[in-house]
């Protein structure tokens, strides 16, 4: 599917995260390269932003192991009450973000949380990526965690015509000191598009946001 490569986002040099706009169904995309760790697992997710009705998406399009496939893990979220399709898992179930919100505030999209305590575990874990740096119109951002804070937390929110600074309102959506912010902007016709990327580093695993 033809897309627009936005922006990148390594760890420690380890390409991570993606963002792209999807100009056939008018989505932005975040994705994350499959994650295969050495113990015969695997796990393939991404999220959306659908601009059309703010809905966004949180999906699992493939996860299992040696044991367990993915129809036997669909199964199971489908018994918890998660809508699932033939080809994957919505773990948000479509949610619509209500458009007052974007015009005015950061609305939280989705997290991510590593730990880099061992860097060597995660080069085996993430999946290679082929496409080149150069390919992503904002550039990469290249975070580094370092030997007393090896657990990172990325979180992202989306604005649509905000009518203030971003910025200022970093400390209404943070539960925690942020260390980095960025702030990337597309435009879509007559909709301008803030993505803010607020970053934590801390000693140990994360997992609120």
């Amino acid at each position: 599917m033809k897309r627009t490569k936005i922006l990148r986002i390594k760890i420690n040099g380890i390409s991570v995260i993606n963002l792209s706009y999807l100009p056939n169904n008018k989505s932005y995309i975040l994705t994350i390269p499959k994650m295969s760790p050495p113990n015969g697992s695997l796990l393939e997710s991404h999220l959306s932003f659908h601009t059309i009705n703010n809905r966004i998406t949180n999906k699992i399009t493939n996860a299992g192991n040696i044991e367990t496939k993915f129809d036997s893990i669909k199964n199971d979220a489908k018994n918890k009450g998660y809508h699932v399709t033939d080809k994957d898992i919505d773990l948000l179930g479509g949610m619509i973000l209500n458009e007052n919100n974007l015009n005015n505030t950061l609305v939280h999209w989705g997290y991510f949380s590593y730990n880099f305590l061992h860097d060597d575990y995660l080069q085996k874990t993430i999946g290679k990526t082929k496409t080149k740096d150069s390919e992503f119109i904002k550039g990469v951002i290249d975070l580094k965690t370092s030997i007393n804070l090896p657990a990172i937390y990325v979180a992202f929110y989306i604005s649509n015509n905000l009518n203030v600074d971003p910025e200022e309102l970093v400390h209404d959506v943070a539960k925690m000191p942020i260390h980095k912010k960025f702030f990337i902007t597309d435009k879509q016709g007559s909709h301008t598009y803030i993505f803010s990327i607020l970053v934590k580093f801390a000693d140990k695993y994360m997992v609120k946001r």
